[in-house]
């Protein structure tokens, strides 16, 4: 398949995918991280933080693929991948690895919150991404088929 100029075009939801999961990178890390493992005493909220911080790769990694590729149906998949990871990691602060009580606690005063929304907009700028592509493969699917007609 020969790549067309077309197709290469970096769209407006790629960026704000990619930006966000750099400015959710950089909060997890700095502006809003979980309680600090402190001796022998390791809360179990910097478990979450830390799964946090390896799924903030994960989100960058996939969203700066999402926007070299140039194949609509590989960045569907994509997008899937990255609601999936949203979803994943919107449960993983308070419900898959517990977090704080006290509501004080940076975990539960900053990180949670935090990963929440942030876990959120990912969904959905996936989520209309995915609508995005479906209508560009079947714009492709219509004008094919037209052009058909006329051969």
């Amino acid at each position: 398949m020969i790549l067309k100029k077309e197709k290469c075009k970096i769209g407006i939801l790629e960026i704000l995918l990619a930006v966000a999961s750099l400015l959710f990178m950089i909060g997890i890390r700095l502006w809003f991280p979980v309680c600090n493992a402190t001796g022998e005493s390791i809360m179990p909220c910097h478990w979450a933080g830390e799964m946090l911080k390896a799924m903030s790769i994960l989100f960058l990694g996939l969203s700066l693929v999402h926007i070299f590729i140039p194949d609509a149906k590989t960045k569907i998949g994509i997008d899937i991948s990255l609601a999936a990871l949203s979803i994943l990691a919107l449960n993983i602060p308070g419900n898959i690895i517990r977090i704080c009580g006290n509501a004080d606690m940076a975990c539960r005063r900053l990180t949670q919150p935090f990963s929440t929304i942030f876990c959120i907009i990912m969904a959905v700028l996936s989520l209309l991404d995915i609508v995005f592509y479906f209508s560009v493969l079947s714009n492709e699917k219509h004008k094919r088929k037209d052009n058909g007609d006329m051969a």
